[in-house]
């Protein structure tokens, strides 16, 4: 079954959840060049209808989505990556399907950013926001406050060329503190940020994928089965993935 997002919108990133509270899944959609979050609502007989869709800003060319409570109603809210405004947009939910009301958080001039995951980092069961900067070659961290409001972004370097395209969220040395996995585009490399108690990071920890390899998209998961964290990144530039296997 297709349902259209509208001409020429170029969808890039899709989540999903049950926004109305209806116990059916609903889909949400960024449509980069209409500049708007589609939303479809889950129906009977697997199928969904159209609501209206949310402006995310002009020329906001919204890229990525991540679906969360994130000012603890019980209503699911969204944060949208814009990346030609520069800034992540939150959208906070009315728990009927609709978004009432949101706020923006700059990332910084030409931070391009391409990703955006969510996480508790500094353990004060507030959930934050941590976003790729592909253009100033960084990952931002936006704390988030008891009000559904977050800090402004704190920077951690993933090197000079890096254009760190995807990140993801676990604990990856069982410390209950998440880390950071990042793939970096520009210098063919997995980056590794280990997280400390109150929200802050070590240095990058890297792991080559290979000359011109370029890792685009990637996951974390244990895939071998030995109760570990791995990463499985693709590769854009052979055509393939990688999987970096966790060794203790």
């Amino acid at each position: 079954m297709t349902f259209s997002t509208g001409n020429d919108s170029n969808p890039l990133s899709v989540a999903v959840a049950d926004f109305n509270n209806d116990s059916r899944l609903d889909i949400v959609v960024a449509n980069m060049v209409t500049d708007n979050v589609a939303v479809f609502l889950g129906y009977a007989s697997e199928r969904f209808l159209s609501a209206p869709a949310y402006s995310t800003g002009f020329s906001s060319q919204p890229i990525s989505i991540a679906v969360v409570d994130f000012d603890n109603d019980t209503r699911l809210d969204i944060a949208v990556v814009n990346n030609g405004t520069d800034n992540v947009v939150v959208l906070f939910g009315s728990g009927y399907g609709t978004f009432i009301s949101q706020t923006a958080y700059s990332t910084g001039y030409g931070s391009y950013h391409c990703w955006v995951a969510v996480g508790d980092f500094d353990n004060d069961s507030r959930l934050d926001i941590d976003v790729a900067n592909s253009g100033t070659n960084n990952v931002g961290i936006f704390l988030g406050n008891d009000t559904g409001t977050f800090s402004s972004q704190i920077t951690y370097s993933t090197g000079l060329g890096s254009q760190p395209y995807w990140v993801a969220v676990l604990d990856f040395d069982n410390d209950t503190r998440l880390g950071i996995a990042v793939a970096n585009y520009g210098t063919n490399s997995l980056g590794v940020l280990l997280g400390y108690r109150n929200g802050s990071f070590a240095s990058q920890l890297i792991f080559s994928t290979g000359f011109d390899s370029h890792p685009f998209a990637l996951v974390v998961s244990d895939v071998n089965n030995d109760n570990l964290t791995d990463i499985v990144a693709t590769k854009n530039g052979y055509g393939n993935i990688d999987i970096l296997s966790k060794e203790c």
